[in-house]
């Protein structure tokens, strides 16, 4: 395996303009716990929050793309300021080519590039 030096990865990580996100297992560790009416209550770790607004502060548009619809997830967006939430979306590359349209990203049949 060819492995980068920090150079190589600063000069790669430097080029990164969209960072799309699903929200079950990735910014939670998957379970889903359900009140007593049935709402669906999800736990956010802080340092994925943490993380998202870094990247934000440096200019890269951070977007949620999930199958799931979870009022949970519009408010930590809110407060993390991440504007491009798209839930309820089974079919994930539809919603990929929204956020790349908001980017400077183009969104190819095979993928993204920039």
């Amino acid at each position: 395996m060819n492995m980068l030096n920090e150079a190589q990865l600063r000069e790669r990580a430097a080029a990164i303009r969209l960072l799309v996100l699903d929200v079950d297992g990735v910014l939670t560790d998957g379970r889903l716990y359900f009140s007593a009416q049935g709402e669906a209550l999800k736990a956010f770790h802080v340092r994925d929050g943490a993380g998202i607004v870094q990247l934000r502060k440096l200019g890269v548009l951070v977007a949620i793309i999930s199958g799931r619809n979870s009022p949970a997830v519009d408010f930590r967006m809110r407060e993390l300021g991440v504007s491009y939430v798209k839930q309820g979306i089974s079919d994930k590359q539809s919603g990929l080519t929204g956020a790349a349209a908001g980017s400077e990203v183009e969104s190819t049949s095979s993928g993204l590039c920039r």
